[in-house]
């Protein structure tokens, strides 16, 4: 079996009991529920809260890898639904094989997507997400007027656009470190077509709680429509 790992807090408290529901008759995957105190206030996008919220996100998955070392871990998000249990087994297993990154590709550009990781906890891949951690949290301690200049310092960036995951994407390119993308042809990308080929999809670009499950379920819709044979 395959241990994944899903971090939430009250603020998404619907959503985790729907992400827990909809995978509970899984037999291949065990999931690890992992809560965050999250008492920042509200989450929206680019908000200080936010930020607070993807701080605490990644210093968990530090956690995480640290407690699994020498082992891959699949770490989730819970906008996502797997569409096809054994197909995505038998991918994760097989990548494995030769990597020690994989991760969802950002659309279609070259830039790995935070939701979705199936990463070995080796002594590279710690750093990585230790790094992160830590100059997000240098980051967010700092008022509004110098923070440009410490990304600038850190890692020459100017912005945080997608917080952890900017600067996950700027380090691994800084480090050369070598990330096996996952294309859309295997996974559904928030509201881009659903295909049959889809082993998982990723409910991104939503605004809110409610968003993200009305569209979780449009398109799980419509996977079982054209795939009921693969279909959870």
């Amino acid at each position: 079996m395959i241990q994944a790992h899903y971090i939430w807090s009250d603020n998404v408290a619907r959503l985790h009991r729907n992400f827990s529901k909809f995978h509970g008759g899984f037999s291949k995957f065990v999931f690890n529920a992992h809560k965050i105190e999250d008492k920042h206030g509200e989450t929206a996008f680019g908000n200080e809260g936010w930020f607070y919220s993807l701080l605490l996100k990644t210093k968990k998955v530090v956690q995480i890898l640290e407690q699994n070392r020498g082992k891959h871990c699949l770490i989730l998000d819970i906008n996502i639904y797997i569409y096809n249990e054994v197909g995505l087994f038998q991918f994760l297993l097989e990548r494995a094989e030769h990597s020690s990154f994989t991760a969802m590709q950002e659309d279609t550009r070259n830039e790995l997507n935070g939701g979705f990781l199936w990463i070995r906890s080796n002594e590279v891949n710690r750093k990585l997400f230790k790094d992160t951690s830590r100059i997000l949290q240098g980051y967010i301690k700092l008022p509004s007027p110098l923070r440009q200049i410490y990304l600038l310092y850190k890692v020459g960036l100017t912005k945080l656009f997608l917080a952890d995951q900017t600067l996950l994407n700027q380090l691994v390119m800084k480090r050369k470190i070598k990330v096996d993308f996952i294309s859309t042809k295997y996974c559904c990308w928030g509201k881009n077509q659903v295909e049959a080929s889809h082993l998982f999809h990723h409910a991104v670009c939503t605004k809110n709680e409610k968003e993200k499950i009305d569209l979780l379920t449009h398109h799980l819709q419509k996977f079982r429509h054209i795939n009921p044979q693969n279909s959870q």
